[in-house]
């Protein structure tokens, strides 16, 4: 303990101290937390930085901190992992989510509710919160998407919350969650972020050929035949990228082109052109001139 004017104080942790100056913060007054300069504290100014304070009270506790330079992309991996996230640490930081989900729920206009709620979900899964509590914020985000009025944000508010579910590693959820999303354009580009984060995830191949399984189903159901092909097409190649066998990559790759015969003869050149994006994905994951036209036949393509 230190004595200073007449009371004691706890002496301030070194390793939070060091924490601090990596983040270029100065806890001037030793108190173990980063102070928003105000009155309160006759305006010192200790670097606070309001995208670190995740409550908004004005101050930085460790936790806070913590979450705060694994989000950083300047900051060495080595000196990162000097300051793991705590189980403490994130009983800390599920307070201060709580906090804030208050003030989000209390949010009259719906797309701001419905944004900050799967953003919240999604810095809560990054600090390693409890999924359930994070599936069931995202859902709530969803129900909220479906009360703004204008249907361009409504449109845009769910697709934005469905990759940010699959951002989070709730990839499941994610593909369940598609129906959400409205327009064939916009569902293509969430399973195709769907996709794109399983192949990044670097799953065991169980798991991986159930999701890839699952964003097939989905892709399916894409009523637009053109981004039907498409994102059939990516699923193929990243199944091929990843090490599945070739009967089921080129099964997949079958379907693309089979959804592109739905493409209409007036839309010509949308066919030609996804069929080209097709056999050239075929043929850099290493399918044979010969075998890429056998499948042409075999689907019986009409680019004419």
């Amino acid at each position: 303990m230190m004595i200073i004017s007449g009371c004691t104080r706890t002496k301030p942790n070194p390793k939070t101290q060091a924490l601090y100056k990596l983040l270029m913060f100065k806890d001037k007054n030793e108190n173990g937390t980063i102070e928003k300069a105000s009155i309160l504290n006759l305006w010192t100014d200790e670097g606070y930085d309001e995208e670190a304070d995740l409550n908004m009270d004005g101050k930085i506790v460790e936790a806070e901190a913590k979450f705060y330079m694994w989000s950083l992309s300047n900051i060495a991996l080595k000196d990162k992992q000097k300051y793991p996230i705590s189980e403490e640490d994130k009983k800390v930081l599920q307070v201060l989510f709580s906090e804030n989900l208050l003030a989000i729920r209390a949010t009259t206009d719906q797309s701001l509710k419905a944004a900050a709620l799967s953003n919240i979900a999604l810095k809560m899964a990054e600090a390693g919160l409890d999924k359930c509590e994070i599936y069931k914020i995202f859902m709530e985000a969803l129900v909220v998407s479906k009360t703004i009025e204008t249907p361009t944000y409504k449109a845009k508010a769910a697709v934005d919350i469905v990759i940010k579910m699959a951002d989070a590693r709730l990839f499941k959820e994610a593909l369940e969650a598609i129906p959400a999303v409205q327009g064939s354009y916009l569902q293509s580009r969430a399973i195709g972020r769907i996709i794109d984060e399983i192949f990044d995830a670097k799953l065991d191949k169980k798991s991986l050929k159930l999701l890839f399984c699952g964003a097939l189903e989905m892709s399916r159901r894409i009523k637009d035949p053109y981004y039907k092909a498409l994102v059939i097409k990516d699923l193929a190649f990243e199944m091929a990228k990843s090490g599945f066998d070739k009967k089921e990559t080129r099964q997949a790759f079958k379907e693309a082109l089979i959804a592109s015969k739905a493409i209409t003869d007036v839309e010509l050149y949308l066919r030609t052109i996804i069929v080209g994006n097709i056999t050239s994905a075929m043929a850099e994951v290493d399918f044979e001139k010969e075998e890429i036209m056998k499948l042409l036949i075999e689907v019986e393509v009409n680019l004419i």
